[in-house]
């Protein structure tokens, strides 16, 4: 997956790039989503860049969903979620599914991307 750079490394970079070219004037929770095709990213990835996210973007998400994620681990992460501030746990959804996805991101079906 990374070659040459850390995972915080890529982590900060990724969220340097939403950044960069997110619209946004701060007056109400952004609403962006990434998708990634190829499979979820390696499970260190994915917690550098929550790492980040909740130490930076609490008060600025409306939600957080990670997706796509094996359903055992779905159900490690769920579990896990109760020793994280109430704030982020409530924002943050953990799907296996493609439906479940699309429901927690108020998207209808034909939004995704064709693969």
């Amino acid at each position: 997956f990374l070659r040459d750079i850390s995972e915080a490394e890529a982590a900060k970079a990724y969220i340097y790039y939403v950044e960069k070219w997110l619209v946004w004037d701060g007056s109400e929770p952004f609403h962006a989503i990434g998708v990634a095709t190829g499979g979820p990213p390696p499970g260190s990835f994915a917690r550098a860049v929550v790492k980040v996210l909740e130490a930076n973007y609490p008060e600025t998400a409306r939600r957080l969903i990670i997706y796509p994620i094996p359903w055992l681990l779905k159900a490690v992460i769920s579990a896990a979620l109760w020793f994280m501030p109430p704030g982020i746990r409530e924002k943050l959804v953990i799907e296996s599914d493609e439906s479940g996805f699309l429901d927690g991101a108020g998207l209808p079906p034909d939004r995704l991307p064709e693969i």
